[in-house]
């Protein structure tokens, strides 16, 4: 995926004229090297900035369609260039990084909400259901004693009439 964003990225380049700075191809590919790493990761940012720098000097330094490097400015701006390149695509990566991390505890936090209004409800189902028990034990308490009660109170009764 790298290698054809460089591919890609070689063929616009390619079309530019350039025919007082050379350098503009290199701008052209630090684009590429941050997209690469901003939508794919930082491992395939740097296989992007190692391939653009190959594509660059392979095209556009003198001598062209060559690894040569015929003066020692072009090596200190081909090394620049690739310091830059690994650079920009390892920021664009850990942002890219960050982003996914981000929504993944987004989403954590969603289920956890969602978990926690669950096991809320269930809770106050118990607590519900603690207070009926509660409440009925009480009331047939309460019933065994009215009945008890009342037997008492119709045995004095009855006994009272004799």
């Amino acid at each position: 995926m790298a290698v054809g964003a460089v591919a890609a990225v070689t063929a616009v380049a390619w079309a530019i004229p350039t025919a007082h700075d050379p350098a503009v191809h290199r701008v052209v590919y630090v684009l590429a090297i941050a997209m690469t790493g901003a939508y794919i990761g930082r491992g395939p940012a740097i296989v992007c900035a190692v391939a653009s720098l190959l594509a660059a000097d392979f095209l556009f330094v003198e001598p062209a369609f060559s690894m040569e490097v015929a003066a020692v400015g072009d090596v200190v701006t081909l090394l620049v260039f690739l310091a830059m390149g690994i650079l920009t695509g390892n920021l664009a990566g850990r942002l890219r990084d960050r982003a996914e991390t981000a929504r993944r505890m987004a989403e954590q936090e969603v289920r956890l909400r969602e978990e926690t209004v669950r096991v809320e409800g269930l809770r106050r189902t118990d607590d519900l259901r603690h207070s009926l028990l509660r409440a009925v034990s009480q009331d047939r308490k309460s019933t065994r004693l009215n009945s008890r009660h009342g037997y008492i109170s119709y045995a004095v009764f009855c006994l009272k009439k004799k």
